[in-house]
């Protein structure tokens, strides 16, 4: 079956419910999150969007842990999105980068993706300023 995902450049989608999102805000300083977190209202888009502060605060934990994010159906259901972020001099969350597609070919392929992602981030955020020494994901 055929899937279209129309999704302009500058569309906007929520950091609760995005793997762009969830690595830029996992990666952000605590000072940062105090002021972005108490101001996320939590919209359902479908059945599997993160609904509250505490879920989303253990998903933003397990973001750093693994060092990617995704976006299981939770903004559009069947879309299946990877994300990774780039990191600034201070290790924290600058921009992301993402692979979104329909759910069952992004399963097929998410080890290699993730790795790819992880890649192009390590190599991206080494660019923009980041000690190599410094790639969380590294250790």
């Amino acid at each position: 079956p055929q899937v279209r995902l129309n999704m302009s450049l500058g569309s906007e989608v929520s950091l609760y419910a995005s793997s762009m999102g969830k690595c830029l805000l996992a990666f952000s300083s605590e000072e940062r999150l105090k002021k972005i977190l108490p101001k996320i209202k939590y919209e359902k888009f479908s059945p599997t969007t993160i609904r509250g502060a505490l879920a989303f605060k253990k998903e933003l934990a397990k973001v750093r842990s693994q060092g990617y994010a995704v976006d299981d159906g939770e903004t559009m259901e069947s879309i299946f999105c990877i994300g990774t972020p780039i990191l600034n001099h201070r290790a924290e969350g600058y921009a992301a980068v993402s692979v979104t597609g329909p759910k069952a070919r992004m399963l097929a392929k998410k080890d290699a993706v993730i790795k790819m992602l992880k890649e192009i981030s390590k190599e991206l955020s080494i660019h923009y300023g980041l000690p190599a020494n410094k790639w969380p994901q590294d250790g």
